[in-house]
């Protein structure tokens, strides 16, 4: 007969199963755990049940269920009983966990990061469920037939350690922020599923029924909590029974009789007993494989592991004691390849936790020196099941006797204590301590720590805090450590997918081996981000393109598995800057011809084989180019930012329109790999899907129709792939949320074949994904890499739906800078989401550090009377800060933005504050009203709205005028008395960044994309262009009147400059090139005797002027703490040279001894 397990909870959730069975017999297992046994005949065979009330909590979920399937051995799970409903469900429903959330996991640091891990419900239980809740069969296992129908759902939910009772409460918000599709929260969910994962032939599921609705919405005068928890225990165990009533084993699937079972027992029983005789050296053997389980190990790959030097004796006579374990039937042997009896994991496991945990308690390393708990390269399926399996259990036993701050203690005084340097050396204890301290969010800085002359392998040190960390002379293999990742703008794999590489936001190249991720090459190849890269068809070049208008052709040298890449300008010549913003390059199928998409010039066709001269198809703003890659094919495709679509054949220049203009910008395109479909997304939220049989041979005769694939949800999409075989395309979206205003960034996937959506990868980024690639091997085509705006490189196995590993990037640019009106002090926001406080009197100190943002701060500013700070965020949310005495204090958050605040700016007399965002919005809020906190309908006084993003805003002196610019090339200007637009006279030829008014009111600077200032005159009807000034050679992202003359404006930008103009005679005075990266603000000191700059180089300097304004002198350089300032790195082991480059980037100095 085969066996189920259910597992409860709550005693009202335990007493609900009762009902459902016959012939209860209470059980008690050799562990003394007690247990009710009972038949159920379902619709197509009986079934025995084991049932058990475990309590609360996700460890306790994992423990129990481990001792479940030791006992019972059984064919299915279940966890059933109650939640909290988060939205869309009522009390009484029923909810299927398709997957469950773990909310709590993530970096704790001066605020919560997420790491999201969950845990997944069977496949084959899930599409019962949605089979069964379709239909109401399910409520005849009621015993009274419910006043109103319950609905189904099956959906995610969340699982953690905590209550939530409250919307206003942080893990609410935390929920609705990060894993906004889970319905439900509960207790035991993921501990559950979690200690499941590690038994792959039985199936489990978590079913819940709602008994209570966040925010208490739920009226006692109607339902009382105990009914309410009833009914939802009811309903949650007669689902669950349906389920269990329609799944049939498959033959052969693991029955076992109760005969066989009790045999089982008393094996298992001797097995437990005969463990205690076996030697020191079997013993350990035996806890490898535990910590491997599931997964054969041959004795190459036990070698391999017992690289402590404390292991030479166990890895000489392996053979020897693996041949005695097979002959007492604790291992299973295979040809070559050993495994675990079941039967003897969880005991197995425990003895080893038990030592591990003996051994922290007595300050006596052994087995921390000679096992491997996990290693930093493991793939996060394989990480989390060791934290769930493993350290989770450690901490567990470790809290019998200690304290969260007395294990901390004794795990960090082994790395501190330097008799024990010794005790670190050639081995794993090290990498493991450090480990569990992080992984169990024990400790997180090491700053300072003295960790040289030891061996730290396989140590996951992405979210430590490593400033002044000693590493000297230390074996560093296998670790894994951030890297100076800028925003992910372009992802591309060599031909034969053996590599793949990036360009950022930094400028960077990297190029990784795509079986390991090791980084072979680190190349700041620009000071200008780079929007796109591309490997040749043979594999021998790469072209890269910057926003400043620069292309780069590289020669890849070596590429093979054994050797590094090196990476080195083409000597071949052609133009090499471009009057434009390249955003696209493209390759032909044979390599010879390289298409350049300049914004303000069109496809620049380049032989990049022999000297000739370049042929141009206009295509207006385009943004995106792909080639067909198929053999003799000359079609090229192109988007562009006015939402068109053209087809052209590079020979003849010709060209068909696949999609007209209609201003929505097309952000990416796409061949299939047999050159027969052509996919387009863009701002629009749609994809379109061309098909031509002939390969668009003949452009006359195609079909311009094309198939729309669109889905509610989606907002834009971003990025687009084929797989290598054609048949899925992964899509890169932003998806709506209207009930919050929130967004999440989200790989979708569409069947071509089916013409149908699969599942997605959910919480794919917390930031925008800007790039997709399918690796091209036919061996690896589930292989799927994301990158984009979070700094994070992700790989992902499309078949299981699962990421596979991460690659952890770290950088804070500084977007923003501004001075208080009192000259004191000055503010600074940046990609860490901090606003910094830097005081003038103590040498730009940062005396505050102000941290409620949950992303990106783009903006801040003091107001007149310097007690308010605003700051517009990525988070869509404006934060209000009041001072209190010396210090900043939060007040109030302002949330209307449904997009990424860009600029805020208050009014110099005071009475409003102003807002601009990437929803086209500029809203004016009304201070007095936020001031003293009441009526809050009337804190929005005013609000207009541009035709795309609007990137700055800027009140007049005298409070009468408001100014705001857009990429939509449009200045809009309003007179705040009689609310009335005034008129240009023209416009920019590219994106107005930035604007300022001068202190006569009459007078605006405007800086654009298209690298020119214009200077406008004001009138009551009219705004004039009076002059435009010229001599940035790339996009101008800021601009400032000097405080004091009214003809002096700085700017600065995209070429790295800070210009001083005489915008009386269109002078440039003077003009300084300090920064390292794009120069994002400039602005003066409220006195005029100094120029602040920030930049995409991580620094803020302070520049002198002199009295004629010719001279910009440097006085001081502030560079923010990097990740790893003054880390030490000097003779490290164990990495390669790139990834070494990757460390001092980031702070490391590889010169200290």
């Amino acid at each position: 007969m085969p066996i189920a397990v259910i597992l409860t909870a709550l005693s009202v959730e335990y007493l609900a199963l009762h009902s459902h069975l016959t012939d209860i017999q209470e059980k008690t297992s050799p562990l003394g755990m007690v247990y009710e046994q009972g038949n159920f005949i379902g619709n197509r065979q009986e079934w025995k049940v084991g049932i058990a009330e475990v309590g609360a909590g996700n460890i306790g979920a994992a423990l129990a269920v481990e001792r479940a399937i030791s006992y019972f051995k059984p064919n299915i799970i279940f966890f059933v009983g109650i939640a909290g409903g988060i939205k869309d469900v009522a009390i009484g429903d029923v909810v299927a966990a398709t997957d469950v959330y773990n909310y709590e996991s993530g970096k704790v640091g001066e605020q919560f990061f997420t790491r999201p891990t969950l845990g997944k419900s069977t496949d084959a239980l899930v599409q019962i469920a949605k089979s069964e809740a379709r239909k109401s069969e399910w409520l005849q296992r009621l015993s009274d037939t419910p006043v109103s129908q319950p609905s189904v759902f099956v959906a995610p939910i969340a699982a953690g350690e905590k209550v939530v009772a409250s919307r206003q409460s942080d893990i609410f918000q935390l929920l609705r922020t990060n894993y906004n599709d889970a319905i439900a929260v509960e207790m035991e969910g993921f501990g559950f599923l979690s200690a499941v994962f590690a038994h792959p032939n039985i199936k489990a599921i978590v079913i819940r029924g709602i008994s209570d609705l966040i925010e208490n919405k739920n009226d006692d005068s109607i339902e009382t909590e105990i009914d309410r928890h009833n009914k939802a225990s009811r309903h949650a165990a007669a689902f669950a029974f349906e389920i269990l009533a329609n799944f049939q084993l498959e033959d052969g699937n693991g029955t076992i009789s109760e005969v066989e079972s009790e045999d089982a027992n008393a094996t298992t029983n001797t097995l437990i007993s005969k463990f205690e005789n076996l030697n020191d050296s079997e013993k350990e053997l035996l806890y490898l494989f535990a910590i491997e389980y599931n997964d054969f190990l041959t004795l190459k790959n036990l070698r391999e592991k017992l690289f402590a030097k404390e292991s030479s004796k166990l890895k000489d006579n392996c053979k020897i004691h693996l041949d005695e374990l097979v002959k007492e039937n604790f291992l299973i042997q295979d040809a070559d390849k050993y495994i675990l009896q079941s039967d003897m994991y969880t005991h197995v496991r425990k003895k080893f936790i038990n030592e591990v945990s003996k051994e922290i308690q007595n300050q006596q390393l052994r087995l921390l020196k000679t096992h491997l708990l996990f290693s930093a390269q493991s793939e996060p399926t394989i990480k989390t099941r060791r934290i769930n399996d493993i350290l989770i259990f450690l901490k567990k036993e470790l809290l019998i006797k200690n304290t969260e701050e007395e294990i901390t203690k004794k795990l960090s005084s082994f790395l501190v204590d330097l008799n024990s340097q010794t005790e670190l050396l050639e081995n794993y204890a090290a990498g493991n301590i450090l480990n569990i301290l992080l992984q169990l969010n024990l400790k997180k800085d090491f700053s300072n720590f003295n960790l040289s002359n030891i061996t730290v392998a396989h140590a996951d040190l992405q979210d430590a805090f490593l400033e002044q960390a000693n590493f000297i002379n230390s074996d560093l293999t296998q670790s894994k450590f951030c890297e100076p990742l800028g925003c992910i703008h372009s992802i591309a794999f060599s031909a034969d997918g053996t590599y793949f590489a990036t360009g950022d936001a930094h400028g960077s190249i990297r190029i990784h081996n795509t079986e390991n991720r090791r980084l072979c090459v680190l190349r700041n190849a620009s000071h200008s981000q780079i929007w796109s890269i591309i490997f040749s068809p043979n594999n021998q070049k790469l072209a890269s393109c910057t926003e400043d208008g620069s292309l780069s052709l590289w020669v890849v040298d070596s590429i093979s598995d054994d050797q590094e890449i090196t990476l080195y300008p083409d000597s071949k010549p052609f133009p090499s800057k471009y009057n434009g913003r390249i955003l696209s390059v493209a390759f032909s199928w044979d390599g010879n011809i390289l298409a350049i998409g300049v914004a303000n010039i069109g496809i620049i066709l380049q032989n990049v084989e022999i000297s000739e001269p370049s042929k141009t198809l206009i295509h207006e703003n385009v943004h995106c180019l792909a080639f067909n890659k198929t053999k003799n094919n000359t079609r090229l495709v192109s988007g562009s930012n006015n939402g068109s679509v053209k087809l052209w054949d590079i020979d003849s220049k010709e060209s068909k329109d696949l999609k007209k203009q209609d201003n929505c910008t097309v952000r990416c395109l796409t061949f299939s790999p047999d050159g027969r479909k052509i996919a387009s997304g863009g701002e629009d939220g749609k994809v379109r899907l061309w098909s031509d049989s002939n390969n668009w041979v003949n452009l006359s005769e195609i079909n311009c129709k094309p198939i729309e694939i669109s889905d509610p949800k989606i907002k834009q999409v971003r990025a687009l792939a084929f797989s290598h075989d054609g048949k899925t395309l992964a899509i890169g979206c932003i998806d709506n949320e209207s009930a919050t205003h929130s967004s999440e960034h989200t790989i979708r996937l569409w069947s071509v074949e089916e013409q149908r959506w699969l599942e997605p990868l959910l919480n794919a980024h917390t930031h925008l994904i800007r790039s997709l690639a399918f690796c091209p091997k036919p061996e690896r085509s589930n292989l799927l890499i994301s990158g984009g705006d979070g700094r994070t490189i992700k790989f992902w196995d499309i078949q299981k739906r699962e990421c596979i590993d991460v690659i952890k990037g770290y950088a804070n640019r500084i977007w923003s800078i501004t001075p208080s009106f009192d000259c004191k002090t000055f503010a600074s926001c940046g990609e860490d989401s901090k606003i910094r406080i830097l005081e003038q009197a103590s040498n730009y100190k940062c005396i505050q550090s102000l941290s409620k943002h949950t992303d990106w701060v783009w903006s801040v500013a003091f107001n007149p009377n310097n007690d308010f700070l605003a700051s517009g965020s990525e988070d869509h949310n404006i934060l209000l800060w009041e001072r209190n005495g010396e210090n900043w204090e939060y007040k109030t958050t302002l949330k209307s933005h449904q997009e990424r605040v860009r600029c805020v700016a208050f009014s110099p007399n005071n009475e409003l504050l102003a807002s601009t965002g990437n929803d086209k919005k500029v809203i004016i809020w009304d201070m007095n009203y936020i001031r003293n906190s009441i009526e809050k309908d009337k804190i929005i006084r005013d609000e207009f709205s541009h035709k795309d993003r609007v990137l700055s805003v800027a009140f007049s002196p005298n409070s009468q005028y408001i100014a705001s610019s857009s990429r939509d090339k449009v200045i809009k200007l309003k007179n705040l008395v009689n609310k009335s637009f005034i008129n240009f006279n023209e416009t920019h030829d590219d994106q107005v960044h930035t604007i300022g008014f001068s202190l006569n009111n009459r007078t605006l600077v405007s800086g654009s994309f298209d690298k020119t200032l214009k200077i406008w005159h004001i009138n009551s009807q009219n705004c004039t262009c009076i002059q435009t000034l010229k001599g940035h050679s790339a996009g101008i992202l800021s601009v400032a009147f000097h405080p004091k003359n009214n003809n002096i404006v700085a700017s600065a930008g995209h070429d790295r400059t800070i210009k001083l103009w005489n915008i009386n005679n269109a002078r440039c005075l003077s003009s300084v090139n300090g920064h390292k990266g794009t120069v994002e603000s400039v602005t003066f000191s409220l006195d005029g005797k100094y120029l602040l700059s920030s930049s995409q180089d991580q620094t803020i300097k302070i520049w002198n002027i002199s009295k004629n304004y010719d001279q910009i002198n440097h006085i001081q350089t502030i560079e923010l703490r990097n990740l790893y300032q003054d880390m030490k790195i000097a003779g490290i082991r164990g990495l390669s040279e790139s990834q070494k480059s990757s460390l001092i980037d980031l702070g490391a100095d590889s010169n200290v001894l």
